[in-house]
């Protein structure tokens, strides 16, 4: 069973140039509650470059996932293989326990928290990730960074088997536009580095929308996990048929189409029958706080590069942080972060807080402004805390400092 925390971004590659997987499921699952008349969306800056926007028409996105685009076409070559990757981004199981249960205007708002995580993931891939697979001439030959993704995102509230489990495939056209003007296939090296920190940025952006959005609260489980309260592990295993369906059969069934209300008469079932045991203790945090306990042992065992530090943040932020913040908080120390497989190692202790300096300062918010004020107040800290102590014996930080409320020292 999937809970918040797991991992919840797969990358495939993606051979059949029809795209009619995608573009012949209607969803009528989520069109019920959002409204949608055509199956997809197109996504990315490199969508929006070639002049694709809105719904994914079915011709366009097939034309797309040749290497025929409005603007030319792109030839076949080796490395144009396969016609597309499908980034598949799963919201945790307790997110679409929420989906499934909920009336339809709260459905809608966890359909539109999980698009705002899916745009972030994909965001943070294009800034940091995206290249293409020819590389510039010179003594050293370095990737070519690509311009934008040209990308639809198509949307489901279904598994297979009928269970809740809202979803979006991502599919990539396995073409993009480097920085010098011509198109190219894209480099899934860089894209798969980059996974874990597209994954955690998805995760915290959609804690964020949620808490912001239905007022939910998250839980940290015993286990590490975060939990969504209101949404027991039974009701996640009620509804979670899937696993077992695929240990019993070899093949891969037909997924069938059913509107919302069959779906949630058969979920109320299998619901009302379900064993239930008891919950495993969850711990309460901030919702607006790092748990900095968990921050720090992201960072423990692995080179510390700018990726890590994202996913650090990300998944450190139990009650969701925006994809803004993140950003923000990467680019603080103002040095080169580099790009794609080519990140500089950094200092963890640049990262990390020590516990005589979280005594004064707490664990950091997870808004912008007031993070602001904290990274000022923590440089403050050390600035003192350095200066020779027989010169200045009285130096301290004044309460109202600590709090927020003043940056006067005393």
């Amino acid at each position: 069973m999937s809970h918040e925390g797991a991992t919840v971004i797969k990358l495939q590659s993606l051979k059949d140039a029809t795209g009619v997987y995608f573009t012949s499921d209607r969803a009528p699952d989520v069109a019920a509650v959002t409204g949608w008349r055509q199956p997809g969306v197109w996504l990315g800056r490199g969508a929006d470059a070639v002049g694709l926007g809105g719904g994914v028409a079915e011709l366009d996105f097939r034309r797309a996932l040749g290497g025929q685009l409005p603007d030319g076409t792109v030839g076949p070559s080796p490395r144009r293989q396969r016609c597309g990757l499908d980034l598949i981004v799963a919201a945790p199981k307790p997110i679409s326990v929420l989906f499934a249960t909920s009336d339809d205007d709260s459905a809608r708002a966890v359909v539109d928290a999980h698009l705002a995580g899916v745009g972030a993931a994909m965001g943070y891939l294009e800034d940091r990730s995206l290249a293409l697979a020819r590389t510039s001439g010179g003594a050293e030959r370095a990737p070519i960074r690509a311009e934008g993704a040209i990308a639809a995102c198509f949307t489901h509230g279904t598994s297979r088997s009928g269970d809740p489990h809202l979803h979006s495939h991502v599919v990539v056209a396995n073409l993009a536009r480097g920085e010098d003007g011509r198109f190219g296939a894209l480099d899934q090296r860089s894209l798969r580095a980059h996974l874990g920190a597209a994954d955690a940025v998805y995760q915290g952006q959609v804690r964020y929308e949620l808490r912001e959005r239905l007022a939910v609260t998250w839980e940290l489980g015993i286990d590490g996990t975060i939990r969504l309260q209101g949404i027991t592990d039974a009701q996640c295993n009620a509804l979670s048929g899937r696993s077992e369906e695929r240990r019993r059969t070899q093949w891969r069934e037909t997924k069938q189409e059913m509107h919302r209300s069959a779906l949630q008469e058969a979920w109320t079932q299998r619901l009302r029958h379900a064993p239930s045991y008891d919950e495993p203790a969850r711990l309460r945090r901030p919702p607006d706080r790092v748990d900095e306990h968990r921050y720090a042992s992201c960072l423990h065992s692995r080179p510390v590069t700018p990726r890590v530090i994202v996913e650090s943040m990300a998944s450190a932020s139990v009650g969701g942080v925006s994809s803004s913040v993140v950003a923000d908080e990467l680019a603080r120390l103002g040095v080169p972060l580099g790009w794609g497989l080519r990140e500089p190692e950094m200092a963890a202790s640049a990262w990390l807080v020590p516990s005589r300096m979280l005594r004064d300062l707490g664990p950091r918010p997870t808004s912008a402004e007031p993070l602001r004020r904290w990274w000022e107040e923590r440089r403050l800290l050390e600035r003192v805390r350095t200066r020779p102590q027989h010169l200045h014996p009285s130096i301290g930080v004044t309460r109202d400092t600590r709090e927020g409320r003043g940056q006067s020292l005393r």
